[in-house]
């Protein structure tokens, strides 16, 4: 069933369920802003806590090059990837210099649309 996300409440709900539904989600979002892995419930506790139900990888592909990412995310994405990591779930970064994709894919759902994860 497609649905149509136009409130940043909503994408943090959907964006939310997306990586707690799924044992391995991907996604490919360009440029992360300030404070939004918080907002987004992608914080070291909830993803601690999915690792007791089969969460076992999370993998992110974000553009660095063009410098719309903020570098505080970026050092809280890989302190998150080595504590994870400890508990036997990986956080996976990768960087693509043309990456301007918004796209968050799960085992049983996608959200493909045009906001970039910023609060």
């Amino acid at each position: 069933m497609a649905c149509f996300v136009y409130q940043p409440a909503d994408l943090a709900h959907h964006v939310h369920q997306i990586v707690t539904e799924s044992r391995r989600p991907l996604v490919a979002v360009a440029f992360w802003g300030s404070g939004i892995i918080e907002h987004l419930g992608l914080s070291l506790k909830v993803l601690s806590s999915n690792a007791e139900n089969g969460f076992d990888e999370l993998r992110i592909i974000l553009n660095l090059a063009a410098g719309s990412t903020n570098a505080s995310v970026v050092e809280e994405l890989l302190s998150t990837a080595i504590e994870l990591k400890s508990r036997g779930v990986n956080l996976t970064l990768k960087q693509l210099d043309s990456l301007h994709a918004k796209v968050w894919i799960g085992d049983k759902r996608a959200l493909i649309g045009s906001a970039n994860a910023s609060v």
